[in-house]
């Protein structure tokens, strides 16, 4: 975990536009998504092709201990002209899928989804609720102080912590992301 927040951290760092230092950029989760996400691609490429490889020697070999002892010219044309042309065909159905997919991966994530502001909330209010705890026993009775006794606390105090801060934050809300996605589909 400590090696993503670490890269996390370094993306935030990196993904920096105009803005001051310290705001956040919502588009930050999408863009982190995106960056993640991009070997998906290949990796379902490569599964489709050793899919059809799989099915082609099943074929193949389905065709030779089958048709080929009783009929061999016969078992070799239902392979090229049939069985064949079948098998790419259903390897460009699943390419087309796999395009539509590809599509639904580079679009914003459904971050106004109310599961998903439900979960940030809860969250934040979890972790605000720990740093309350953390800061206020130590806190002497001027609370003019609170604030920066809990930025202190927390580890806040420098733009640098609170970059990590975020990367760390932004973390379960990636994971929350993927979550509200896998229910919402069908």
């Amino acid at each position: 975990m400590e090696t993503h927040i670490d890269s996390v951290t370094a993306f935030l760092q990196n993904a920096r536009g105009h803005e001051a230092a310290d705001v956040t950029q919502p588009q930050r989760l999408d863009i982190l998504f995106h960056q993640y996400s991009k070997p998906w691609r290949a990796i379902a490429e490569v599964y489709l092709s050793n899919c059809r490889d799989h099915c082609k020697r099943f074929l193949d070999n389905l065709t030779i201990t089958i048709l080929e002892p009783e009929m061999p010219h016969v078992a070799k044309k239902i392979q090229e002209k049939q069985l064949d042309k079948l098998l790419e065909k259903r390897m460009v159905t699943a390419l087309q899928e796999l395009e539509r997919l590809e599509k639904d991966r580079l679009r914003a994530t459904k971050t106004r989804n109310a599961a998903f502001l439900d979960g940030t909330k809860e969250a934040y209010g979890k972790e605000l609720h720990k740093m309350m705890i953390k800061a206020l026993p130590n806190v002497n009775t001027d609370f003019g102080k609170v604030s920066s006794k809990i930025a202190a606390d927390m580890g806040m105090d420098t733009l640098e912590k609170r970059q990590r801060a975020e990367a760390v934050a932004l973390m379960p809300r990636l994971h929350l992301s993927y979550k509200v996605c896998l229910h919402l589909k069908p």
